[in-house]
């Protein structure tokens, strides 16, 4: 009888062993996944740096201004000048910050296509439309996530277009799903024409801020009560014919004010 008790209480201290140590192993396999989950948020975070200084970019921008003083106007150049510095203070800043508030977000955005403009002269115009009511100073979205996706709009879509280029940004918010919606839509070429356009070309372009973007969204959606899209379509007019492209990102859960 007592030799039953003895083995009875082995057999409970066994399982109770085995039971730590089952513990400990998903407490440090989930410490594990979790660091290796920071760390590649970090590398992430540097290569969307990375992504956004397009050295290309940098110097046409600042061949542009170039040419301004060049036709001794001194007072335009000046203007750009301070723009773009502006401009890359705010890439530099953000980069550093996994979330900004969106009125930092815009207010890049528009410097960002203002030096496009000044780069594309009358090939282009644009307009960023803010929901009425949209808290913008409040609402919080990932750093520097808008600006690739019109970056590609210009360059993929808008500067192979035989006439005038529109680019329009809307942002606004959806209160019965709890979502922010973004939307960059072009009149450009379309995707299949670029990319038709793009395989001819010795030195492709590579959309390296958009594939960023798109594994940035895939680790947003690690965190519970999360989601995040991007989806990508093509525009077409009544004869089916190509007439651009609509990006649209979203964001829900976690209330209004972030992402």
């Amino acid at each position: 009888m007592q030799s039953n008790i003895l083995y009875g209480i082995i057999v409970a201290m066994i399982v109770i062993f085995l039971l730590i140590i089952g513990i400990a192993l998903v407490v440090v396999l989930a410490r594990k996944q979790h660091v290796t989950h920071e760390l590649k948020v970090s590398k992430m975070e540097l290569a969307s740096l990375r992504g956004q200084m397009n050295p290309h970019f940098i110097f046409n921008c600042l061949k542009s201004i170039k040419v301004l003083t060049e036709q001794n106007n001194a007072a335009e150049a000046s203007l750009y000048l301070s723009k773009f510095s502006r401009l890359m203070r705010n890439i530099l800043e953000q980069s550093r910050d996994e979330e900004s508030i969106l009125a930092k977000e815009i207010e890049t955005l528009e410097l960002y296509l203002e030096m496009e403009s000044l780069r594309v002269k009358e090939k282009m115009s644009w307009t960023i439309n803010i929901q009425e009511g949209l808290d913008i100073d409040f609402i919080k979205i990932p750093s520097l996530l808008i600006q690739p996706y019109v970056e590609n709009s210009i360059w993929h879509g808008i500067m192979h277009l035989e006439g005038d280029g529109k680019l329009s940004i809307n942002l606004k918010f959806e209160p019965n799903t709890d979502t922010l919606i973004i939307e960059v839509i072009d009149n450009g070429i379309g995707r299949e024409k670029s990319a038709v356009i793009n395989a001819t070309k010795m030195n492709k372009p590579q959309s390296l801020g958009t594939k960023i973007n798109q594994e940035r969204i895939e680790l947003i959606n690690y965190r519970p009560g999360v989601m995040a899209s991007v989806n990508v379509i093509d525009l077409a007019d009544e004869t089916r014919k190509a007439s651009g492209t609509k990006v649209t990102i979203r964001f829900s859960g976690k209330g209004s004010d972030e992402y």
